[in-house]
């Protein structure tokens, strides 16, 4: 006997609902939306399958190449379609889904979405976030030049490669370097004159253990780590 399955995805768990080819449910049970989940239930030999259902989502191309490399007949079906017949629900829960989902998929009323191998769907994560990089690497470019422009300091056309180095001779010409020493020696002296008032006391810990001594070498230590670096 031939049997059908459907799967109401969400972000952690999925709701599994396997009915026989006379439509009368033959198993119902939730289980974490993992591959490995999914397969413990979907690869019980008591079970023919001839079809398997599930709605296109963020996890769908993940789940759909796991099944399928496991050789599951899975479908992926059309998410719009798919909201269209189980809103005649009168209890929309995600196992009222699976229910639905199986029976679409034992009457074939569904409406199947091409999913994408596993290599294009990461080539195309590569090409996304390569744009995404350059966007934010260009957004940054022209917010320094807005910053700069409001002090009289124009970048003019200057590529990539010599972009950086342009910044910094604009600096150098106002003398930012000189300023900010100034500023980084008076702001070390303060800092030190607090770190000399810290008093070297014996700290008792909260959770037990043996009490111990707060040196103001420690404080003096992650200063000095800070203090004239140039990256």
């Amino acid at each position: 006997m031939d049997h059908f399955a459907g799967l109401d995805v969400s972000v952690k768990e999925t709701s599994i609902c396997i009915v026989d080819e006379t439509g009368r449910i033959v198993g119902e049970v939730k289980v974490a939306s993992e591959p490995e989940a999914l397969l413990q239930v979907l690869m019980n030999p008591a079970y023919h399958f001839k079809r398997i259902g599930l709605e296109a989502g963020p996890l769908s191309q993940w789940l759909f190449s796991a099944l399928g490399e496991a050789g599951l007949p899975v479908i992926c079906v059309e998410t719009r379609h798919m909201r269209a017949v189980l809103k005649a629900q009168i209890n929309k829960t995600d196992r009222n889904d699976a229910r639905g989902i199986a029976q679409m998929m034992r009457v074939g009323l569904y409406r199947p979405v091409h999913v994408k191998t596993l290599r294009s769907q990461k080539l195309r994560m590569l090409l996304t976030h390569r744009k995404l990089l350059q966007s934010k690497a260009i957004a940054i470019d022209n917010d320094l030049r807005g910053t700069l422009r409001n002090f009289g300091l124009k970048v003019g056309m200057v590529g990539k490669v010599k972009f950086e180095a342009r910044i910094k001779e604009l600096f150098e010409e106002v003398g930012v370097p000189e300023k900010y020493k100034v500023y980084e020696e008076t702001a070390y002296q303060r800092i030190m004159g607090m770190i000399k008032q810290i008093p070297e006391v014996e700290v008792k810990p909260t959770y037990g253990g043996e009490p111990a001594v707060l040196q103001r070498q420690v404080f003096k230590t992650f200063l000095d780590k800070i203090y004239k670096r140039t990256k």
